[in-house]
């Protein structure tokens, strides 16, 4: 199923400036009082950064793509489940999170294509570039990839050696670029616990990375 962003009443340019100004706690509460519009928001502020998350976890573009729209797909049918203990951000990555494991549990993806492969179509042709070009989740001149391919396969590999704990940590705070108390919430460890693992998460990809050939 796909997200439909594009039906519902249209915005005029002002009211849509309006609702790039508010925060996702009054996006969210405008979309429970049936504000179509103020969820688009919401997706478009924070798709791209999930999905560089969960790419992190599955290492699959297009299980990438269903989990994003599955996880907004939980936000519209049941937006009262926020209940505002965190901030709304921090809620979603958390949900996020929980996803991934249930997927990799139920779909074993840790045994998963590498991400340099490239993506295929829906026919099983080749579709394009691989997923680990979209990793930085920007647009970048064909230059900047090639010049940047090697390294990001090297930290991907390295990245896929990790222990469980400290890959999440690293992702939640490099990629998703959370605080670490907000990664603590999520995690439900201690704040000095989450820092140690940060830390043990930077040396071991020191080490693996060392060990990785150019």
């Amino acid at each position: 199923m796909v997200v439909d962003l594009h039906s519902g009443r249209q915005e005029s340019e002002g009211g849509a400036a309006s609702l790039q100004e508010q925060s996702d706690e009054q996006l969210l509460e405008r979309f429970k009082g049936g504000d179509r519009a103020a969820f688009e928001v919401i997706f478009r502020r924070h798709r791209q950064r999930l999905f560089r998350f969960i790419l992190g976890f599955l290492r699959d573009r297009h299980a990438t793509e269903d989990a994003v729209q599955d996880l907004f797909l939980k936000v519209i049918r049941d937006p009262s489940r926020f209940q505002a203990r965190s901030r709304f951000s921090t809620w979603l990555h958390a949900v996020a999170r929980n996803l991934c494991i249930d997927l990799l549990r139920k779909r074993r993806y840790r045994r998963a294509a590498s991400l340099d492969r490239p993506r295929r179509d829906r026919h099983g042709g080749e579709g394009g570039p691989p997923a680990v070009e979209r990793v930085a989740g920007r647009e970048h001149s064909p230059q900047w990839h090639a010049e940047r391919s090697s390294e990001r396969l090297r930290l991907l590999a390295a990245l896929s050696r990790l222990p469980d704990e400290q890959r999440v940590v690293f992702l939640l705070r490099e990629v998703a670029g959370l605080q670490f108390q907000e990664i603590a919430r999520i995690m439900g460890a201690p704040l000095n616990t989450t820092k140690s693992r940060m830390r043990y998460a930077l040396a071991n990809l020191r080490r693996l990375l060392e060990g990785l050939p150019e």
